[in-house]
């Protein structure tokens, strides 16, 4: 296959990032690229159902940028280039919602119903009861830097226009008016789920007077899938 030699060159280069100019890339693989290569974005998709993106994918890299006709940039896959303060492991929401419903599960909570997590349904993303106790949870990912080609399949790899923690504060948002709302209109116990990372953290511990008086407990996933359950007046 063309792109092993693709695959060789990735290899060997030693840092988390690179740029090749397409005559580069046709340079590498000692053959000319089609078309498609030139004008559609979707050629040069993250998928495994792509032949040629394993020449890529696996070595631990991926296409996080398309400039179409001129160059194509590939990053490691594990290596998310942020500031310190947004320093983070990223967790999809479906990824999240699954880990809470399973540690709810332990916890002798029968689950009424969850949120596929992709397909933004409506209501809480998890209502679960123990006895007369009745759970909602409102549950947020953590967002990455690159389109997922579950997301958007042209767009797959490229870098996304906002910033991850931008994108997570108005994530944030949504997740806290949904539980005050809830909390407005029912009894019933409410909480809030996310990735546990600083950007999550920082914003529960400013409202750490508003989850008391609301009465708002928080799930948090680590990246090993460890849940830590905070209760309204536990300090994070």
């Amino acid at each position: 296959m063309k792109f092993d030699a693709l695959r060789k060159h990735l290899t060997t280069r030693n840092v988390n990032e690179v740029t090749l100019t397409f005559p580069k890339i046709e340079a590498i693989i000692g053959s000319n690229l089609p078309k498609s290569a030139y004008n559609h974005p979707a050629y040069w998709g993250n998928s495994r159902a792509n032949a040629r993106a394993h020449a890529w994918l696996d070595n631990g890299w991926i296409v996080s940028r398309k400039q179409m006709g001129k160059s194509i940039t590939f990053t490691r896959g594990q290596y998310q280039k942020r500031s310190h303060e947004e320093l983070s492991y990223t967790l999809s929401e479906k990824a999240t919602i699954t880990k809470i419903v399973e540690h709810l599960e332990k916890t002798k909570y029968v689950i009424e119903k969850r949120n596929d997590g992709e397909k933004h349904e409506r209501g809480p993303d998890i209502i679960a009861c123990n006895g007369e106790v009745s759970l909602l949870v409102e549950v947020k990912g953590y967002p990455s830097e690159v389109y997922a080609y579950t997301t958007s399949k042209h767009k797959s790899g490229e870098r996304k226009p906002t910033r991850p923690s931008t994108q997570a504060r108005h994530w944030f948002s949504q997740a806290l008016l949904q539980v005050l709302l809830a909390r407005a209109k029912n009894d019933r116990v409410v909480a809030l789920g996310f990735p546990d990372n600083k950007v999550y953290r920082d914003y529960l511990r400013r409202l750490s007077e508003l989850r008391r008086l609301q009465g708002i407990h928080v799930f948090f996933v680590e990246s090993s899938g460890k849940i830590t359950h905070f209760l309204p007046d536990d300090p994070l």
